[in-house]
């Protein structure tokens, strides 16, 4: 297995007592990586960092994942040029219980998977059909304010909400029991309306992801009017602009959104455009040569 350490040694198997494996017992990260470089990765370290931190994990140091990720690239040398970083970090392995022997040694996983899919405005610019194509998942996401925010290894909701659907969507935005809209199965939900700018609040549900973040402080740096606020469809429905993101895609436009037999139609993507433009900006700022 050349794609894949667990704690340091290739490998593609884990232990059938590992907790991640019963109980989803962990947290993780998804890296772009471009021309041997780590995208915002003082941003996913220090998140990996906060979401052990929330449940209680010995977060290995900086400098061993790093260890790790160059020594996979070293294994297959085009690791290093583009693709995705997963680090996986798992509590461990323990008896049967939910309860965690005090211990217990963390598992860390680094996968590389090879490959980075066309992105950015650019490829939109060219053809227009890759603008994102949304859709309404049935399937909600829970409400858990001590887990809000943090990226744990418990997906299964976004697997039932991702699986509602084969190829004819980009994506599926996930409500809560409230009606509210919280992000995508893969992405976080953005939106314009006219000029101000406005995010779904995530106090109770979600994941706090790294380019919304960055998102964030881009605007509050550019005095950019921003909402971060509860957004029922309705809302969602009457903006001007919308755009998805995450650390792999970055920012991609929304060319259509369909629920039932209500249609969102994009007319433009000009301030999700300048938006971009201004991420661009910064991520030189967070980047770790391999």
């Amino acid at each position: 297995m050349q794609n894949c350490l667990i704690n340091g040694i290739a490998s593609d198997y884990i232990s059938v007592q590992n907790r991640a494996l019963h109980y989803g017992d962990g947290v993780f990260e998804t890296i772009a990586c471009e021309n041997h470089k780590l995208a915002f990765w003082a941003a996913h370290y220090q998140r990996l960092q906060h979401g052990a931190q929330v449940l209680g994990i010995d977060c290995p140091e900086e400098a061993l994942w790093l260890q790790d990720i160059r020594s996979l690239c070293a294994r297959q040398q085009q690791l290093s040029a583009n693709g995705v970083v997963k680090l996986i970090l798992s509590r461990g392995c323990s008896e049967r219980g939910y309860l965690a022997p005090a211990t217990v040694s963390p598992t860390r996983i680094v996968l590389f998977s090879p490959g980075l899919a066309p992105r950015y405005f650019s490829a939109v610019k060219q053809d227009t059909s890759k603008a994102a194509a949304l859709c309404v998942c049935q399937q909600t996401v829970s409400i858990n304010p001590p887990l809000a925010g943090i990226k744990h290894l418990n997906r299964l909701e976004n697997v039932l909400a991702r699986n509602e659907w084969q190829q004819q969507y980009t994506e599926g935005l996930m409500l809560d029991a409230n009606d509210r809209v919280i992000e995508g199965t893969m992405s976080n939900i953005f939106a314009f309306k006219g000029a101000s700018l406005l995010t779904p609040a995530l106090n109770d549900s979600g994941v706090a992801g790294i380019i919304r973040a960055n998102i964030l402080c881009v605007a509050e740096q550019n005095r950019l009017p921003v909402q971060i606020t509860d957004l029922s469809l309705a809302a969602i429905f009457a903006m001007d602009e919308l755009f998805i993101c995450n650390s792999v895609l970055e920012l991609l436009p929304v060319k259509s959104l369909v629920h039932g037999s209500q249609s969102w139609q994009s007319a433009s993507c000009e301030h999700t455009e300048k938006l971009h433009r201004l991420i661009q900006t910064i991520k030189a700022d967070d980047i770790q040569q391999l």
